[in-house]
């Protein structure tokens, strides 16, 4: 295990411990202050890791990749190439995977990864939660923003856009091209097909196709949901001529024994 590197260049291509184990690491990588990487690490040639970084064992880490200060890659998890963390970043936390049995609520190991493809940014303070069994994954050139959730054995497919204060929950599969606006949710074990796009505070419970353009909670047809949005606002008028109706009926009926 390397700790406290301060500033510059690494020089060392390999560092040999004493028991075998060892970090690779570029003279083109720049270490920042009081980071710690952990044994049978590789880093890719011009990666820059900033101060407080904690690298653990056996991560990759691809080339060109960015680690701002105060991220958290932990052990087998890998980044692809040109990979961008933003600070406070989480990949490799335990999934949320818990079983209650016996009056009691039992941790379920979580011994699977995550795997970064190539180009994929992360905004400040988001967590990407490692799988159960196999990895979480999120596609290549995908771009997150902060304060995403994403739990474990989530699939993400290539190029998406994921804004802030989403929640994707675990075993769902997004395809290629979506867009996730602000602060909405996915439930469990879902399928959403390539080029799905989500309005802002959308909260998804089925599978959605692809190409689908949808909104609201549940989520339901952009187009739909904008019709339900218009008459909604009609219907203080609408319950007036219904009360009205309703007295006139009354009324004549009393004068109509």
């Amino acid at each position: 295990m390397l700790a406290g590197w301060v500033g510059g260049s690494g020089r060392m291509k390999t560092h040999t411990n004493p028991d075998g184990s060892f970090v690779m690491v570029p003279d083109t990588t720049v270490i920042g202050a009081r980071v710690v990487i952990g044994d049978w690490v590789r880093i890719g040639a011009g990666a820059v890791i900033e101060a407080q970084c904690m690298i653990g064992v056996q991560a990759v880490v691809g080339a060109g990749c960015w680690l701002k200060n105060g991220v958290t890659l932990a052990d087998y998890c890998r980044l692809g190439a040109r990979c961008r963390l933003q600070p406070g970043v989480v990949v490799g936390a335990d999934g949320f995977g818990y079983e209650p049995a016996g009056g009691q609520i039992h941790r379920i190991p979580q011994i699977g990864n995550v795997v970064l493809e190539d180009d994929v940014d992360v905004g400040a303070n988001t967590t990407i939660d490692r799988a159960r069994f196999s990895q979480t994954v999120i596609g290549r050139g995908t771009k997150i923003d902060n304060l995403v959730q994403i739990a474990h054995n989530v699939r993400i497919g290539q190029q998406c856009l994921i804004t802030a204060q989403v929640g994707i929950a675990g075993s769902t599969t997004l395809g290629d091209f979506c867009v996730l606006g602000g602060q909405s949710g996915v439930a469990g074990h879902l399928t959403l097909g390539h080029r799905v796009q989500l309005g802002a505070q959308t909260g998804v419970f089925v599978d959605i196709p692809a190409d689908g353009f949808y909104n609201g909670t549940p989520a339901i047809p952009i187009g739909l949901e904008r019709r339900l949005v218009v008459l909604s606002r009609k219907l203080p008028d609408l319950f007036k001529k219904v009360d009205s109706l309703v007295a006139s009926l009354d009324a004549g009926s009393r004068s109509n024994p």
